[in-house]
């Protein structure tokens, strides 16, 4: 004899909540600076313990930025398209060696397959180990 299957409604978990930067104000492949949408996003994620997602198919730019915590467990950072460093140093103040940084976060994730481009060739260009006069 066979028991009839009981169907039950799933309610997603805080792990598959989302925060796309895009409804944050962040705008695709437009060359601004995305910075206070990543904020914005960034600071509903971490309260939420929710994944950030960069959205594929886009190129975000950002200027130096901090990801801070404590975070709610389970906050996550999705990169599927690309996260690019503002090209102008005069961004970056007396510290060019810092472009993204993630700080007092534990057991975080950073993952997606998409891309970081921190710009390497303009920034060897002028790095100490190339330009000495820096």
């Amino acid at each position: 004899m066979m028991k009839k299957a009981h169907h039950r409604s799933i309610t997603p978990s805080r792990s598959q909540n989302t925060v796309n930067v895009k409804n944050y104000g962040a705008i695709a492949n437009d060359g601004r600076v995305d910075n206070e949408a990543f904020e914005k996003a960034w600071n509903k994620a971490c309260s939420e313990g929710a994944t950030l997602v960069v959205p594929e198919n886009s190129v975000y730019h950002l200027k130096p930025i901090i990801f801070s915590g404590p975070c709610q467990p389970k906050t996550a950072f999705k990169i599927y398209g690309t996260i690019k460093a503002w090209p102008k140093r005069s961004a970056y103040g007396e510290d060019t060696r810092l472009w993204i940084k993630f700080d007092n976060l534990t057991n975080f994730k950073v993952d997606g397959g998409g891309t970081i481009n921190g710009n390497g060739k303009i920034w060897w260009k002028n790095s100490c180990k190339v330009n000495e006069s820096l």
